[in-house]
């Protein structure tokens, strides 16, 4: 309950002037065609309308009801293929096997979660994350470590997938490293 309400008053607050996607999602997209798409945490959904704008059929998830209405206006206003369930992925995550052909997950780590994403996917699915890391920088502002990928941590939650592009970076002084991977299942997988 503190999590949802934490959430909905963030992003009650929050600008929505910048809507870009994550870089990483553009290029995932481009490795398929466009299908079913799931975005895990979605927020306000700037991966999902970019996904929908691009002819995918998006479900959005978030624990926020308040990102979730904003989603679902922008999504209503340009009749995009956008639907969304306000959930709480810690208590549940009901993705049925082989279900998409595209799963997002930016800035969001629920280690517990990546096999059901990965059961998730169809045959050649992929899956896209963008997750921060431990830092040693004392610039940047301190995170608990609960919420942080471990160098190569998420390399080893694609067991079983056939990883297309795998990066730890960091985009500049006093920002956090970021680990993010495009992988795909394999034909075969089951």
């Amino acid at each position: 309950m503190r999590d949802r309400e934490k959430w909905n008053e963030r992003y009650a607050a929050e600008d929505l002037t910048i809507q870009q996607p994550d870089d990483i999602v553009a290029r995932a997209a481009s490795f398929i065609t466009p299908g079913r798409a799931l975005d895990v945490a979605c927020g306000t959904g700037r991966n999902a309308l970019f996904l929908a704008r691009s002819g995918w059929s998006v479900l959005g998830v978030d624990i926020s009801e308040a990102a979730l209405y904003r989603l679902h206006a922008t999504a209503s206003l340009e009749v995009l293929a956008v639907d969304t369930v306000q959930m709480d992925l810690t208590s549940s995550a009901p993705f049925p096997p082989n279900s998409f052909d595209l799963i997002c997950d930016c800035r969001y780590l629920q280690r517990d979660l990546f096999p059901v994403m990965r059961s998730a996917l169809r045959t050649r699915g992929i899956l896209v994350a963008l997750i921060a890391m431990e830092e040693d920088d004392p610039a940047v502002k301190p995170m608990n470590n609960a919420y942080l990928l471990r160098h190569h941590e998420l390399r080893g939650f694609a067991a079983g997938l056939e990883v297309l592009e795998y990066e730890e970076t960091k985009l500049g002084p006093g920002k956090r490293k970021l680990a993010q991977m495009i992988a795909r299942r394999p034909p075969g997988d089951v």
